[in-house]
């Protein structure tokens, strides 16, 4: 048998692609949430600590809200998209009678929140320490072509 029969031959499609969602989900908003550390490892040095981040949303609002995006989703609350594909993933292994798992689960979350809600906590409402800041800037690029500009600059149509 391969590992996916011995993994999921008994399993019906629900969970399986349940599975996939939430692995996506989780993959992105941990993307965006190690995508902001990285910025802030630039612009002040490595950030190795929750306290690190006090004061973020009064510094970067942008990079303080994609964290709590990425924090509050993590955490499963509505209406964010972790909360639907624990949703999603939650009511496929009911189905399969996995109702254990789902209670062992469901604590896991709630425990995750008080870690996760922390970190959105020492952002916005804790001070940052003292000492010099470097700015933090975000720069969004958005480029918008008109029709008029691409034909008389490039001559691709007519």
């Amino acid at each position: 048998k391969t590992a996916y029969e011995i993994t999921y031959g008994h399993w019906s499609s629900d969970v399986c692609s349940s599975d996939l969602v939430y692995l996506a989900v989780y993959g992105a908003m941990n993307l965006a949430a190690f995508g902001v550390t990285m910025l802030l490892q630039r612009a002040q040095g490595e950030p190795d600590r929750i306290q690190d981040l006090a004061g973020l949303g009064q510094r970067s609002p942008v990079l303080a809200l994609a964290m709590t995006i990425s924090m509050l989703s993590l955490t499963g609350i509505p209406p964010f998209g972790g909360f639907f594909a624990k949703l999603y993933l939650f009511s496929a292994a009911l189905d399969q009678g996995l109702g254990v798992l789902v209670v062992i689960g469901v604590l896991n979350s709630v425990l995750s929140a008080a870690y996760y809600i922390g970190v959105v906590r020492t952002m916005y409402f804790e001070a940052a320490p003292e000492g010099p800041h470097a700015p933090i800037i975000v720069a969004f690029c958005t480029c918008s072509m008109r029709r008029n500009t691409v034909s008389s600059h490039s001559g691709l149509i007519g």
